[in-house]
């Protein structure tokens, strides 16, 4: 995923529209980011919004301010879950 993004946003989405999981929204968010789809980027990260998860929050405020939402790690970032998306398992989520 992290290096080629575009490959996997067709997954992500279709998950993340059948969901209000904001940890899902919010890798979305950081996919499209990575691929260059930053309005997009934004949408996500807004559908994730948890006003106790300073991830999301910081995102958009980085946003807002004009600076990279991910600052210098261009990297999909780390997290504790597994995900089966149909055939296959996206393990590191």
């Amino acid at each position: 995923m992290r290096l080629a993004p575009e490959r996997t946003l067709g997954i992500f989405q279709k998950r993340a529209d059948n969901s209000t999981n904001d940890e899902l929204w919010g890798d979305l968010g950081d996919t499209y980011w990575q691929a260059g789809k930053t309005a997009l980027a934004e949408h996500s990260w807004s559908k994730a919004f948890d006003p106790t998860d300073g991830e999301w929050t910081g995102k958009l405020a980085s946003l807002a301010a004009g600076e990279d939402p991910l600052g210098n790690d261009s990297g999909f970032p780390e997290f504790g879950h597994n995900i089966i998306f149909e055939d296959f398992e996206v393990t590191g989520y």
